[in-house]
């Protein structure tokens, strides 16, 4: 069994400047050969940040009223979105100058695997 990873830091007055902030997210989900799965696109308005649940955002557009949680880890919001139109390709959909555009490649794990949720950042 591999040993959990060391959880990155967590400074509470980052994670507080982050509420209410736009946010344009990336994800890409490989299995553990890294072989692509999928991809998603997603925007949205961060309204909670926990050091134990993660970054929640409240999603708009074509996903509005729906909730999705990143893990507590800031250090994709280190630098902020340059300013523009971004378009995403799944739904055309295009948010101008967001505060933030991150992108997370997420690897899901074989059956067996220790995590219960089943993926890994």
């Amino acid at each position: 069994m591999t040993p959990p990873a060391e959880k990155p830091p967590f400074p509470e007055d980052e994670a507080s400047s982050l509420l209410g902030k736009v946010i344009v997210l990336g994800l890409t989900f490989v299995d553990e050969k890294q072989e692509l799965i999928e991809r998603k696109q997603m925007h949205g308005i961060i309204v909670s940040v926990d050091p134990k649940k993660g970054v929640e955002i409240s999603l708009r557009g074509m996903r509005a009223g729906e909730k999705y949680s990143l893990p507590p880890d800031l250090r994709p919001f280190q630098q902020k979105a340059p300013p523009g139109e971004y378009r995403l390709k799944e739904t055309g959909e295009v948010i101008i100058d967001p505060d933030y555009a991150v992108s997370w490649t997420i690897t899901r794990r074989s059956k067996g695997s220790v995590d219960s949720e089943g993926w890994r950042a």
